[in-house]
């Protein structure tokens, strides 16, 4: 991932990681060149297709975030049922 390059053009990343809450040097990477981004968090594995139904069913409420969040860096957690915030301090135990 170019994440310096994504946060200085203020683009939005979508990303697929299970895991991301556990990972601390990717969050901690994303709050330095403040990127602005959805993960789609599932827990179990899905492919392109289910992936791109998910978004497509929480299409407008990502939209709202963007608009509502214009500076990085900011992590949200997009699964089958919600959308909302990945903490970007410390990792979850």
């Amino acid at each position: 991932m170019r994440l310096p390059v994504i946060g200085a053009k203020q683009l939005i990343v979508i990303i697929r990681d299970q895991r991301i809450r556990y990972r601390a040097a990717e969050k901690l990477m994303w709050v330095r060149h403040g990127v602005r981004g959805f993960v789609l968090t599932g827990r179990k594995s899905q492919s392109t297709a289910d992936s791109l139904f998910v978004l497509e069913r929480h299409w407008a409420r990502i939209e709202a975030a963007v608009v509502g969040r214009t500076a990085g860096p900011w992590m949200c957690a997009v699964t089958d049922s919600e959308l909302r915030e990945i903490l970007l301090g410390e990792p979850t135990p």
